[in-house]
């Protein structure tokens, strides 16, 4: 090829057959626009203007005429009179502009046999070709721009966002909308894989919102009847469905602008399949019939075909279904060749017009029913095989079986996993599969957490992610947003009928992964019941589990840990049962032992306690001793329970021993007890440790009284009458009734059994140093509740005294202190506030006692 006119305006004039639009505009075009190539073809001449002088403009403004040779080139006499016109300008200008490239092998007029051509007939030359056409007309090296998004679905459902990539069904939109416009029910009903739930989401939903007849906003909701549809209604329509026209009118009132109504049941026929209550499909069917009859309202139903049957028994719903059917056919051939051209064509993708036709071929004269959506993952697939912007018919390897092109794509997702993953995945997809009674086995929902069950939660995700993602999409995935909640799904049905594999797994694994469902059943009744023994097997039942577990199968299908719990509780209940007739017997005996051994310890234990602070022995000291965490273990059990009243007197005896070393001290012979130092030790230590406790159950079971009488301003009085002390107040059980109110209560808290108890002889006094009985912290709590409760004015001390406090107005000008305690025993307790708690500071001052 010789050099052209460096002032030409166009590198290149292309010329071709009409027949061979979709390779030039697709492949040869899209590669020219990438590396800027200048060109023109007869599309780009002026309107109203003769072609010939329009053509010869065009000749004589470009570098180089290129000539897309085939059969049907020479067809149309205007090609052939482009390349005379072409050549004839050549000659003139003593050029050779002409640039043959074959797209078949033709026979050529001896024109241009002399010429040097591209050979195009083999596409592996392809890009090679464009190379050297832009080489030639001095550009870049072309590259390929990334591939359009994918506009058919593949193994998925086609919802209403794909609607602009659905076609050819128009015909049966138009239908559906005329029938919905004549009565508002209509049940879809179709092989599986028809293409029923994208007809219906794709098709109808769009159509209806566009349509004229139905003015208006529409709102729409789409439910799969699943094991529980009542409940699934009700939440979509957020109302009792008993009282069902005004759930739905509420409903509507809380859309924005809402005027109808429309509810799609996608795979009604679940309720035969997964629906286990009788009265749960009765009343389910029974609603949907009353919304029919509420204005505004729609239900549109899709169904298997092969469940026609069962729709019999369905009254009064059968007679909406029989009356307002749509039955599904397979698309015609202008329908594939519409679904196939005009997704495309809305990228500005073009297909090859021989591969369209044996697609067509394939797939109208397919013998399947449901072929649809691998006709779709066809499609996807070819996609992958995109050329610029071209579909070539060299990108469909044509297999001698459609079968052969559904188990070709699942193998390639299934081989794409490891050994181990491999192993997850048939456990995945064996559990998706709802078995057949006599009938066709079909889908089956099942959460991701109960697909999940005896995979490593890592590597499941990872395989479930698998066959989501975009280049497999064998399975579907929807529901919450908490990931345990989702809900997985099969692609398509008829993945269970044509891929062998899976066919094989469902044929050997059947009787082994019906039982482990049913012990899964058991296993999770059991852990609903909250794991109780009225859930646990039966012996039969436990045999059988036993048996499974055990089967090489079980490890091969996977089981939950609850399962594996369940059979080792109802081996432990099973051998109770046997060994409770023998273990009563023994136990009787036993109990008969213990109770008698345990009424003579607590005997003893009463005499300890009365005992050890009264006369107080070696042998007590180290009995005593033995028997402390038995008392402690007592008292905190009685804590625990809230049982305040014996949680005290327990808490006050082990806070008492503190005083055991007073007594050894001034016993007969206290050398006798020098040799129970450790023994000593721990009932000081004990003792301490109890007094945290006592004040605890003090703080729990007394205080609040107290509190209560303060923040009501009841702080009470001291009648210190003698005839009244003698006559009202007379016998130690009645001191305390010298006090009222607040008061009352802060001396029972101190001094009487339902408190610290610290005055252990009952004589209103406190003596040989009985104010060490009162806990630190109970002492603390009454200084901060009456500050708090009469403004800082009132409390154990007063600013300068431990007797008088000038601002108290609700003590009559005087400490708690003086109110509380007696005289004489002030500076002991003085000791034990300031001192020993430091509850207070004690204030300077000198005591006088005799005051």
């Amino acid at each position: 090829m010789n050099k052209p006119p460096s002032s030409s305006k166009y590198d290149l004039f292309i010329s071709y057959a009409e027949a061979n639009q979709a390779w030039v505009k697709g492949f040869l075009l899209s590669a020219l626009d990438s590396a800027k190539v200048k060109y023109v073809e007869r599309e780009n001449f002026s309107l109203g203007v003769p072609e010939l002088k329009e053509l010869e403009r065009f000749i004589t403004e470009s570098k180089y005429v290129l000539l897309i040779i085939s059969d049907a080139y020479f067809i149309d006499n205007f090609n052939e009179f482009t390349d005379i016109l072409a050549q004839s300008y050549g000659r003139e200008k003593e050029i050779w502009p002409v640039i043959p490239l074959f797209l078949e092998e033709v026979q050529l007029p001896p024109t241009l046999k002399m010429l040097t051509s591209l050979d195009a007939t083999d596409e592996s030359k392809w890009q090679t070709i464009v190379e050297r056409l832009c080489e030639q007309v001095k550009r870049p090296r072309p590259e390929a721009p990334p591939k359009p998004e994918c506009p058919y679905p593949g193994m998925k459902t086609f919802n209403e966002e794909d609607s602009k990539n659905f076609w050819g069904r128009g015909n049966e939109i138009d239908a559906m909308v005329r029938q919905l416009d004549n009565y508002p029910f209509l049940a879809v009903i179709g092989p599986s894989g028809s293409g029923k739930s994208s007809l219906v989401r794709a098709g109808l939903i769009p159509a209806l919102k566009k349509s004229s007849r139905f003015p208006g906003e529409w709102i729409v909701r789409t439910l799969r009847p699943g094991m529980k549809p009542v409940t699934t209604l009700r939440e979509i329509l957020g109302g009792s469905l008993d009282e069902l026209s005004t759930t739905l009118k509420s409903f509507l009132a809380s859309q924005a602008n809402a005027q109808r109504f429309l509810l799609i049941v996608d795979q009604f026929e679940e309720v035969f399949t997964i629906v286990k209550e009788q009265e749960t499909l009765q009343y389910f069917q029974q609603v949907l019939y009353q919304l029919i009859d509420i204005k505004n309202c729609y239900v549109v139903l899709t169904i298997r075909a092969d469940f026609y049957q069962d729709l019999f028994a369905l009254q009064p719903l059968w007679k909406e279904i029989k009356a307002h059917r749509y039955e599904v056919e397979p698309l015609t051939k202008d329908g594939l060749r519409d679904a196939i051209l005009k997704p495309a064509k809305n990228l500005g993708v073009y297909i090859d017009s021989i591969l369209v036709e044996r697609l067509i071929r394939d797939f109208s004269g397919a013998k399947e029913l449901g072929i649809l959506p691998f006709f779709q993952e066809t499609l996807r697939s070819l996609w992958d095989k995109l050329e610029y912007k071209y579909l070539a018919l060299h990108a469909y390897k044509e297999k001698s079986k459609l079968e052969a092109i559904i188990a070709d794509f699942a193998n390639r997702a299934w081989f794409a996993l490891e050994q181990n993953e491999q192993k997850i995945a048939r456990r995945i997809f064996l559990r998706l599969v709802q078995f057949g009674e006599e009938r066709p086995d079909t889908r089956r929902q099942q959460f991701v957490k109960d697909l999940q069950k005896g995979n490593n939660p890592e590597k499941f995700r990872k395989v479930l992610n698998h066959f989501l993602n975009d280049k497999y999409r064998l399975l579907t995935i929807s529901g919450e947003e908490n990931e345990s909640d989702q809900i997985v799904d099969l692609a398509h049905e008829i993945l269970i009928s044509s891929w062998p594999e899976f066919e094989k797994w469902i044929s050997q694994y059947r009787e082994v992964e019906k039982e482990r469902r049913w012990l899964e059943e058991k296993a999770q009744e059991w852990v609903k019941q909250g794991k109780r023994i009225s859930g646990l097997l039966n012996y039969d039942n436990w045999k059988k589990a036993k048996k499974w577990l055990k089967t090489p199968d079980a490890n091969y299908l996977g089981y939950s840990d609850d399962l594996t719990a369940l059979v080792k509780r109802s081996k432990i209940m099973i051998w109770l049962l046997i060994l409770i007739p023998i273990v009563l017997m023994t136990g009787l005996i036993f109990a008969v032992f213990r109770i008698r051994s345990e009424r003579q310890q607590a005997a003893r234990d009463k005499v300890i306690r009365e005992t050890v602070l009264k006369k107080t022995t070696p042998d007590l000291v180290r009995e005593l001793s033995q028997r402390l965490p038995s008392f402690v273990d007592i008292a905190e059990k009685q804590k625990n329970a809230r049982n305040f009243e014996k949680a005290l007197a327990n808490y006050q005896f082990l806070v008492g021993l503190k005083q055991i070393e007073s007594q050894i001290k001034y016993s007969p012979n206290p050398d006798e007890f020098s040799e129970l130092k450790s023994e000593r030790e721990q009932i000081k230590r004990i003792a301490e440790q109890a007094e945290e406790s006592l004040a605890e159950v003090i703080n729990l079971a007394e205080i609040p009284t107290l509190e209560e009488q303060l923040k009501a301003g009841d702080f009470g009085v001291r009648k210190l009458s003698g005839s009244e002390i003698e006559g009202d107040y007379f016998g130690p059980a009645s001191i305390d009734q010298q006090f009222t109110g607040a008061l009352q209560t802060t001396y029972r808290i101190l001094m009487m059994e339902n408190g610290a108890n610290a005055d252990r002889n009952q004589d209103g006094l406190l003596i040989d140093g009985e104010e060490v009985l009162i806990p630190c912290a109970t002492l603390e709590e009454i200084e901060e509740l009456w500050r708090k409760h009469t403004q800082y004015r009132c409390g154990w001390y007063g600013e300068n005294s431990d007797r008088e406090a000038p601002n108290c107005q609700e003590l009559e000008g005087q400490t708690l202190t003086i109110k509380i305690i007696d005289n004489f025993a002030i500076p002991h307790f003085n000791q034990r506030l300031s001192t020993e708690c430091q509850v207070v500071k004690s204030p300077e001052m000198e005591t006088d006692i005799a005051q």
